[in-house]
């Protein structure tokens, strides 16, 4: 391990690496809720229609199924190169949107244009930021480091999510979408002050020796391949197709509940969970994995069907918080597992490959929920992501490798069958 911290919480704190990756993470993900906030709620209403909100989540999300191919280039490329280029480029695609906004000549075609090579973009730092914090970290804070990026990313999303679509709808998409920009740059000045190790005993290359990018990428998919994590990879895939489907509903649901501030609140209560539900991972190392997996997903499936039921901006939202504060848990719980037990010189590949295997669908939901919900309404959209969440509980008791795996930290290469 090349990480310089030292015993408790607060040595993440004194590691100056951790604490400019935090930085960086805190300001870019300030600009991406207003971002994310403005743009899909300027095609709902330019189009009053959620087909066109599905066809921008699809946009979104879709760059998301070619990260594995980014995986390769992680492991092998400087990541702060990678986290400052990335930032810089985004800036520059958002300004072009603010300058629209500026002169009137936003359109929804401009709009689903830009989107997915925002998206696209966006691929790179994630597995950068993952295949970073093993190498500024000890193993045995990993776990509170992936909570406290999770922190980051999720607590601006309460708090900029909630006040963007008020934003929106007294300003206008311009200063959103400067704001964005700003926040871009000052990710970027953070992200270059990260001194990340390039050589020692993480066995990562400093060089342009060694296998092909093919050779790397095929290894990456072959060392997760074989592993007791394929059935949760599988049952996630179903869950993010249902994902897919509720972002592209949420535009019409706001309305129906007020406006754009409403959309805004549903967005907030989704990130609040999220955010709760990190802070509250840490609680959960010693329990055993599999029976996380079991509870997390049955408590969602019955809350989402609580947030249909309760048709009121108050009642929504706070199933809603229900139903993703235990999957907030699951997924910081997820990638500590794996980060911990794959080898160091395979973390941004194995990343990379679950991230797009687990993410594949939603671009796929987003673009049936938003045409089912002009068909059949939003509330049977909803109902059906509830029951995929509940086959997804299901299967994770009835499969024994799921349900018997162990808490994080007795998990390595070994127990998950990593490489086999």
């Amino acid at each position: 391990m090349t990480g310089t911290t030292e015993p408790g919480d607060e040595s993440l704190w004194r590691n100056a690496g951790f604490r400019r990756l935090f930085g960086g993470r805190l300001a870019t993900n300030a600009g991406d809720s207003a971002y994310l906030i403005a743009a899909l709620w300027l095609v709902f209403e330019l189009t009053e229609s959620s087909l066109y909100t599905g066809v921008a989540g699809f946009l979104i999300r879709a760059p998301q199924v070619g990260r594995v191919l980014v995986g390769p280039i992680v492991d092998r490329r400087p990541a702060r190169q990678i986290l400052v280029w990335v930032q810089l480029l985004q800036g520059a695609l958002v300004a072009v949107l603010a300058g629209a906004a500026l002169l009137g000549q936003l359109s929804v075609w401009l709009l689903l244009f830009v989107l997915p090579f925002v998206s696209g973009l966006e691929q790179f730092v994630s597995p950068a930021e993952k295949a970073v914090l093993p190498r500024l970290v000890d193993d045995d804070r990993l776990v509170r480091a992936n909570s406290l990026m999770s922190l980051a990313k999720n607590g601006t999303d309460v708090a900029f999510q909630a006040a963007s679509g008020v934003v929106l709808a007294v300003v206008g998409a311009t200063a959103l979408f400067a704001f964005d920009t700003a926040t871009f740059v000052v990710a970027a000045v953070l992200f270059a002050g990260v001194s990340v190790p390039t050589t020692g005993d993480d066995g990562v290359p400093t060089d342009d020796e060694g296998p092909s990018y093919n050779e790397r990428l095929r290894t990456g998919v072959a060392y997760l391949s074989g592993s007791r994590l394929v059935p949760f990879l599988l049952g996630a895939a179903a869950v993010n197709f249902g994902s897919g489907a509720m972002t592209a509903v949420l535009p019409e649901l706001g309305a129906r509940l007020g406006s754009a501030g409403a959309f805004g609140v549903l967005m907030a209560a989704l990130a609040a969970a999220t955010l709760i539900g990190s802070v509250l991972a840490t609680a959960f190392e010693s329990v055993p994995y599999g029976r996380v997996g079991v509870t997390a997903f049955l408590v969602a499936g019955l809350s989402l069907v609580g947030a249909v039921v309760v048709p009121s901006l108050a009642g929504t939202a706070g199933f809603l918080f229900l139903a993703f504060t235990p999957v907030g848990v699951f997924n910081v719980l997820f990638f500590s597992v794996v980060q911990s037990a794959a080898d160091a010189s395979l973390v941004g590949r194995v990343s990379a490959t679950v991230s797009s295997l687990t993410a594949a669908t939603f671009p796929l939901g987003s673009l049936v929920g938003g045409a089912a919900a002009d068909v059949i309404g939003v509330n049977a959209v909803l109902y059906g992501y509830a029951g995929l969440m509940l086959l997804f509980a299901a299967g994770c008791l009835i499969d024994e490798g799921v349900r018997t795996l162990p808490p994080v930290a007795e998990t390595d290469a070994d127990t998950l069958g990593f490489g086999r």
